[in-house]
């Protein structure tokens, strides 16, 4: 057998091959907590994996992480991680490289190591980050952490008065794209139907979010350029409307933040 496979005979050795100081703070809780997932038979590849020298320094610098956020925690309040979360988080550590990403498998382990958030931490949600690219996980992020805890959108038509059909002119404009910084700030608006696609988000289309008329008179200020050349464009035939929605979570979008996207906070006596 190979010397780097027989190392997960014991899992202390494996823990000294990931972090070499056992003293380390936070080293003990992570321990306890992979107990499950470094006993099972299908971690026998993770050291095949690290013989790769750029897979090592990626998958070691993923767990400083992880042990960072269980450092400092009450071992009574640590639990051992199911396999079926450990293990996928795991092997995805020797090769997801974003940080914004990473961040999400990051928060949803260490959410699965401690009592108090083990229960919000579901399986499922790691095929959603894996479906999800980088500026994705940023705009969620947005939602994590941003006050509202929503997207206002404005959006504009035309509707043809002889006939009652209408056309939409640019889609919703959410001004997500000019607050953070993004890869491809044109593909915003497929970013949103991604979202909607994996059940975290919901569009709720032409409807007045109360009390925050300031935000959507300010999104039509930001975007005036926009509706002022398509309002001109109205004629005799044509009526021109600005409609206002937001995008909002859905209760598994909510599920999903608890647990991967946002850090898990240390019980509070």
């Amino acid at each position: 057998m190979n010397d780097l496979v027989k190392l997960l005979a014991n899992n202390a050795e494996l823990m000294k091959l990931v972090y070499g100081d056992l003293l380390q703070p936070g080293v003990r809780n992570v321990g306890k907590a992979l107990a499950t997932v470094l006993d099972s038979a299908n971690t026998l590849l993770l050291p095949l994996r690290l013989v790769n020298e750029k897979t090592d320094a990626l998958f070691k610098h993923h767990m400083e992480e992880f042990r960072k956020s269980l450092e400092g925690k009450p071992p009574i309040e640590i639990v051992e991680i199911p396999a079926e979360i450990g293990i996928p988080i795991l092997e995805r550590f020797t090769y997801v490289s974003d940080e914004t990403c990473s961040e999400l498998f990051h928060n949803l382990l260490s959410a699965s190591a401690q009592k108090n958030s083990a229960n919000k931490a579901h399986p499922s949600f790691i095929a959603v980050i894996d479906q999800m690219c980088p500026d994705e996980a940023k705009m969620l992020k947005e939602l994590a952490y941003g006050k509202p805890s929503y997207i206002p959108h404005v959006s504009a038509e035309f509707r043809f008065k002889p006939t009652g059909a209408f056309s939409d002119m640019f889609g919703k404009l959410t001004g997500l794209e000019r607050r953070i910084s993004l890869q491809f700030p044109e593909n915003v608006a497929l970013y949103f139907e991604n979202l909607i696609k994996l059940g975290l988000l919901k569009d709720n289309e032409n409807r007045h979010w109360h009390g925050s008329d300031q935000l959507y008179h300010g999104l039509e200020k930001l975007y005036s350029d926009i509706l002022t050349n398509i309002r001109e464009a109205g004629d005799a035939e044509r009526e021109y409307r600005v409609y206002w929605g937001y995008y909002s979570q859905t209760h598994y979008g909510e599920l999903f933040l608890d647990a991967a996207g946002r850090k898990a906070e240390t019980p509070k006596n």
